[in-house]
């Protein structure tokens, strides 16, 4: 075979291999397109139940005369929440031991605490901004100089927080609590109405 025939069965061979080539390119399926996920600024489902342990210090003034005290609580929470896009909602109950003592004349105890609150806010991330209020009812006891007595003091609660969601189940917070009770009376006396700053941490676990 001479060169030139050579070159020309080359040339033609090389026409048809890339028409070929092209051909099944035009008839191969598009490559599906797969849109990114929609973004949303809250990472973490804080719908549904949950319970944890708080512990935390509180401040408080007897309104009697001048006691005023502090002290530590420990307890825990139980609540549910309900999401609808970023704004999270929910109702929670609480108590707690209290050690909150204060000695003027006489000496005044807060022996409990427990509260039933609303909570509203907004997630971002795997963070929630809330705030909450509610019922508050808590036990004080009143002693030296007289008889020691105990009585019941309810009133209203109102604060806010923050929750970090710390794995897919168990989440964070820090609340502070303004906490502000009626007016009763004791057997040495002694006549209070309580009010008290909270700062409590907890450790939750959803459901």
């Amino acid at each position: 075979m001479t060169p030139q025939l050579k070159f020309g069965a080359t040339a033609v061979a090389l026409v048809i291999g890339s028409t070929a080539a092209l051909a099944a390119d035009i008839g191969a399926p598009a490559p599906r397109y797969t849109p990114p996920p929609a973004y949303t600024s809250s990472a973490f489902n804080w719908a549904g139940p949950y319970v944890g342990v708080l512990g935390g210090y509180g401040w408080a003034d007897f309104n009697d005369g001048g006691t005023t005290g502090n002290g530590w609580l420990a307890g825990g929470y139980v609540g549910y929440n309900w999401q609808v896009d970023n704004w999270v909602y929910g109702i929670e109950a609480d108590a707690m031991w209290s050690g909150i003592r204060g000695t003027n004349v006489n000496t005044d105890d807060l022996d409990y605490l427990a509260t039933v609150r609303g909570r509203l806010g907004v997630a971002v991330d795997n963070f929630l901004f809330y705030g909450t209020a509610g019922a508050a009812v808590a036990g004080g006891n009143s002693s030296s100089p007289g008889p020691s007595s105990s009585r019941t003091h309810a009133g209203w609660v109102v604060g806010a927080g923050i929750e970090a969601a710390l794995t897919e189940t168990v989440t964070g917070r820090v609340e502070y609590n303004y906490v502000d009770l009626n007016t009763r009376g004791y057997a040495n006396g002694v006549v209070a109405s309580p009010n008290a700053h909270v700062v409590k941490v907890g450790l939750g676990f959803k459901f």
